[in-house]
């Protein structure tokens, strides 16, 4: 009796988590380290508002926590769903075993090349789905005395290695995303801190000059106040002696006048003794 049968593994999908691209890790390394939150917590607020103008992304604060914790349970949650998936395919190849010492003792010969391409199906299914694969559906139609190979076919151990060697790429991918972000984290560091240091150092050099400016303006002002104290003493000695000039000029003058005096005092003596010896004379005659 042939019959349709719906074979579906199914993981219902929870709200999708924002994640941090490249440039979303740098937008926010800078902000973490431009207001320290580290240091400051009250300032993840600014920096969940701050990203969120970056990015237009509404990442919560929990999560942006947890990502410079190095804490992704995005990946986390997708290597548990995986390993769910690995026990789901574990457990029905064990169910089905029972099943067919139950049911089935022969028709292995004629599901030999339904189980080949059921293999390359379910291969090219996981090569196809380079990410998380949430649903896996096989449409199959076969006889109800096949069901045990179709099964078996798809959780044998081909199956399994299939889903061991995504994890293992998955795990590497997210090693190298990670080992990637913190080494671009740290050049951004480095290179902050060598920018800083230039910064530091050409501002110590701008201090240094700026105290050496002042040093000769001081010693400017030094020689100036000198030069002006020793105008003032030369302008002092200058009224000194003017003051002595005139001193010696004016009892000069005096001294002439009261010599003149006398001269003219003797001379009109000397007139007057003439004098009378005229009317002497002329008496006498």
């Amino acid at each position: 009796m042939n019959c349709g049968k719906f074979f579906a593994i199914d993981k219902f999908k929870k709200n999708s988590r924002l994640r941090f691209c490249y440039e979303d890790d740098i937008s926010f390394l800078k902000e973490v380290v431009f207001l320290n939150s580290i240091k400051n917590p009250e300032t993840w607020n600014i920096v969940k508002y701050n990203l969120q103008s970056l990015t237009s992304k509404n990442f919560l604060i929990e999560t942006i926590k947890q990502h410079l914790s190095g804490i992704e349970e995005s990946y986390i949650e997708r290597d548990n769903l995986l390993e769910e998936i690995n026990v789901l395919c574990k457990n029905s190849n064990s169910n089905i075993e029972v099943i067919n010492k139950k049911r089935f003792s022969t028709k292995e010969d004629k599901s030999v090349n339904t189980g080949k391409e059921d293999r390359e199906r379910i291969a090219k299914a996981y090569e196809s789905e380079n990410q998380e694969p949430e649903v896996i559906v096989i449409q199959k139609e076969t006889e109800e005395e096949n069901l045990y190979e179709a099964l078996k076919t798809r959780v044998d151990q081909p199956t399994s290695f299939l889903i061991f060697s995504y994890m293992q790429n998955l795990q590497k991918k997210r090693v190298q995303k990670d080992r990637n972000n913190r080494q671009n984290a740290l050049n951004y560091l480095n290179t902050k801190h060598l920018a800083e240091c230039d910064i530091k150092r050409q501002q110590l050099d701008l201090d240094k000059k700026k105290l050496a400016l002042e040093e000769r303006k001081q010693d400017l002002a030094e020689w100036k106040f000198l030069l002006q104290e020793r105008a003032m003493e030369i302008d002092h000695q200058e009224r000194q002696q003017k003051m002595q000039l005139e001193k010696d000029r004016f009892a000069f003058e005096c001294s002439e006048k009261k010599g003149l005096s006398t001269y003219t005092m003797l001379a009109n003596k000397l007139a007057r003794f003439l004098k009378v010896e005229k009317i002497f004379l002329i008496a006498t005659i």
